[in-house]
């Protein structure tokens, strides 16, 4: 289990049970936390957002490749370019290309 899912589950209530789980000082800061239940939703919740980031750059595809592509020859890309790349190559585009 990833240390940003813990704090994301454990400090933000981002799991199931809508609480804060905090224990003011220990040896071994998981031990409350690592149950069987949270390890499985934090893992669920992983994939969940594997998969969310893969539609994501698969929607972006041509979007990323257009900016790889620029970024191979220039080493710095200006915001008002990256617009203009949003603007052309980024979903519901104008320019088929």
């Amino acid at each position: 289990m990833t240390s940003l899912k813990e704090t994301a589950i454990r400090n933000f209530a981002m799991g199931n049970d809508p609480i804060h789980l905090a224990v003011e000082s220990s040896e071994n800061e998981n031990a409350f936390f690592m149950t069987q239940k949270y390890a499985i939703e934090a893992i669920r919740i992983i994939k969940e957002c594997e998969s969310e980031a893969k539609k994501i750059l698969t929607k972006n595809k041509m979007l990323l490749l257009k900016i790889a592509e620029y970024l191979t020859v220039n080493s710095r890309m200006a915001a008002s370019l990256i617009e203009e790349y949003v603007r052309r190559y980024g979903p519901g585009r104008m320019d088929p290309d």
